[in-house]
C-alpha cells in the first residue's frame, strides 16, 4: 500500500513468529521411563540366567500375539522360576507342554533341579508312573551311573495340569528331556544342543537311541 502523502511504499517489517517450542509447552515422554521400570521391577531378585531365560519367552510370547494366536498370560514366579506360559484354551496338554519347554534351558543347574522331586527316596519312585520311572531308569543306567550326564527327575504344573519331567543334562553340549502327563502318558521327548531351542522327537522316546552305553 503507498503512503499518501509522501507516494511512497512503507518499508516492509517482517513478521515476528514463534518457534513451535515457544507455542507449545515441551513435552515429557514418561512411557519410556515407564516401560524401564516395570523391566527392573519383573527382574528384580532374578540370576543372568533367570532372567535371560524370562527374556526368552517373552519374546516368544511377543512374537505368537504379533501372530494372531490366543494370547497367553505370563507370570512372574519369583528367582527361583523361568518364565512360565499359563495354559491356552483349547489346546491339548501335549501341545502346552511343548510350547512350555521348548526353550526350557537345561545348561541352567537352576532349571534342571527345579521342582525336583527325591528320586533318591523308594517311597517317591514307587507312586510315580511306571512309564516315568522306566525313563529315569534308562538315562540314569547308561548316562549317569556311566559318569557322563547327570539325570533329574521333577514335577511341573502347565496350567493346571501336572507334568513329570526327565531331564538329562550331559557333559558335552547336549541335554535332553521327557514329559509325561499325571498318569504317565508320554507326551514329548527331545534334544537340545546348549541353550538352543529344542527339537521334539516325533516319535516319543527316539532320543534315548542316542543316550546308549556300549
Amino acid at each position: 500500500m503507498v503512503n499518501r502523502i509522501s507516494g511512497n511504499a512503507p518499508p516492509v517489517v517482517p513478521r515476528s513468529v514463534e518457534s513451535p517450542s515457544a507455542q507449545e509447552p515441551a513435552k515429557t515422554n514418561s512411557s519410556g521411563s515407564t516401560a524401564q521400570a516395570e523391566r527392573s521391577a519383573l527382574f528384580e531378585g532374578m540370576s543372568g540366567g533367570e532372567r535371560a531365560e524370562m527374556q526368552r519367552f517373552m519374546a516368544l510370547k511377543n512374537s505368537a500375539e504379533s501372530s494372531g494366536q490366543t494370547k497367553s498370560g505370563v507370570r512372574n514366579l519369583g528367582a527361583a522360576t523361568p518364565l512360565l506360559f499359563e495354559a491356552q484354551a483349547g489346546e491339548s496338554l501335549q501341545d502346552r507342554a511343548k510350547a512350555q519347554f521348548a526353550d526350557f534351558d537345561l545348561t541352567q543347574m537352576s532349571n534342571a533341579q527345579l521342582n525336583n522331586l527325591d528320586e533318591r527316596d523308594p517311597r517317591v519312585m514307587e507312586r510315580l508312573p511306571q512309564s516315568v520311572q522306566d525313563s529315569y531308569q534308562h538315562y540314569y543306567d547308561n548316562a549317569e551311573a556311566n559318569d557322563w550326564a547327570s539325570v533329574y527327575l521333577s514335577k511341573h504344573q502347565v496350567g493346571g495340569d501336572d507334568v513329570y519331567m526327565i531331564a538329562t543334562r550331559t557333559d558335552g553340549s547336549d541335554n535332553y528331556m521327557e514329559l509325561f502327563d499325571a498318569s504317565g502318558k508320554p507326551l514329548a521327548s527331545g534334544e537340545a544342543l546348549e541353550d538352543d531351542r529344542r527339537t521334539w522327537d516325533s516319535e516319543f522316546g527316539a532320543c534315548r537311541a542316542r543316550v546308549i552305553w556300549d
